[in-house]
Formats: C-alpha cells, structure tokens, sequence
C-alpha cells in the first residue's frame, strides 16, 4: 500500500502548463520541479491504521492547494506538448 495517493482534479492543459509556471527545487534537489501560480482542487488518500496489501483502507479529503511537479522534455510519444509532468513532488 502507499502511505499517500494525490489526485488532481484539474484538465490536462492546467496540471501541464504548471511546467512553465514557477521553478523550484524537488524534494530529492533536482531543478526540474515547478510549482503552480493557483491553487487546484485535488483529492489527498492517506492510508488508514495498518491497512495491508491488498486490503489497503484510506482515508480521502478534498483540498485546495498548490502542486509542485516535477517535468521533462516530450518525447516521441507525447506529443505535441513541449514538456509533460512526469510526477507530483509535493501539495503545499
């Protein structure tokens, strides 16, 4: 079970225009992170208790914060967006 799951509930364009929004330092010091201007509705899963594989319980609430996600370049197969978030690196 994951410790946390992040949902966002916001259009492909929205999560994927945060790659040119604020830059800022990944939790594990890369420099490919960015953070977005607004905040956006998302959906935070917590696991609950000690849930164990593959009965694994959480716990969801829905929030309004910032993302931070980490992007890269497109490649071949995603185009025609010139860079994609690759992984969500924090909720602020």
């Amino acid at each position: 079970c994951k410790p946390v799951n992040t949902f966002v509930h916001e259009s492909l364009a929205d999560v994927q225009a945060v790659c040119s929004q604020i830059n800022v330092n990944c939790k594990n010091g890369q420099t490919n992170c960015y953070q977005s201007n607004s905040t956006m509705h998302i959906t935070d899963c917590r696991q609950t208790g000690s849930s164990k594989y593959p009965n694994c319980a959480y716990k969801a609430s829905q929030q309004e914060k910032h993302i931070i996600v980490a992007c890269e370049p497109e490649t071949a197969w995603e185009p025609p967006y010139p860079v994609c978030p690759v992984a969500r690196d924090k909720v602020i």
